[in-house]
């Protein structure tokens, strides 16, 4: 006599279908809200370290008559902190001369040389970066955007902050489909 076993699944089969290419769909296809909302945050916040520790603490002083004279003019502020224009466009979305975009598959975050062409006459951003100022020798570079994309830690806070973002998303659209 033959033994027959029979199990109930809860839900369907056809229901965790559904969810697997739901979350597919709905989560892992498009990561617009992780760039836009998690990822700019955790962007802006580590551009905000290089600028605050003086590219951590790499860039070259100021030489001794231009720190005497921004002294002056601009007391208190940092190096690339004059008037805060480059400050503000690389960490503020919207921001006159901030570059920020966001698609399903990935985001853009910097700034406009465009706009730093116009309002310097010079691309600001490019000649910080390498040090090559147009018209003047021997100054030397104060990276932003090249620190930036070899920190360790932006790349483990954005892995830590997609980790949490998925499981968020997931937990949340699990919670639509199993009512």
């Amino acid at each position: 006599m033959p033994i027959s076993i029979e199990f109930d699944i809860d839900p369907p089969l056809e229901r965790l279908k559904y969810w697997i290419e739901h979350i597919e769909r709905e989560v892992i296809n498009d990561l617009s809200d992780f760039w836009d909302g998690w990822a700019r945050k955790i962007v802006v916040e580590e551009t905000a370290r290089i600028f605050a520790t003086e590219g951590y603490g790499m860039w070259s002083p100021l030489s001794t008559r231009y720190k005497l004279r921004k002294s002056t003019l601009y007391p208190g502020r940092t190096m690339l902190r004059a008037r805060d224009v480059y400050f503000r466009a690389s960490t503020r979305k919207g921001y006159k001369g901030n570059l920020f975009e966001s698609l399903p598959s990935e985001m853009t975050w910097g700034v406009d040389p465009n706009y730093f062409q116009g309002l310097t006459g010079f691309p600001y951003p490019a000649a910080l970066e390498t040090g090559a100022y147009a018209g003047k020798a021997n100054l030397p570079p104060r990276p932003v955007w090249a620190l930036l994309a070899v920190s360790t830690q932006l790349h483990q806070n954005l892995v830590k902050g997609l980790n949490d973002y998925l499981h968020k998303k997931i937990k949340d659209e699990t919670k639509k489909v199993f009512r």
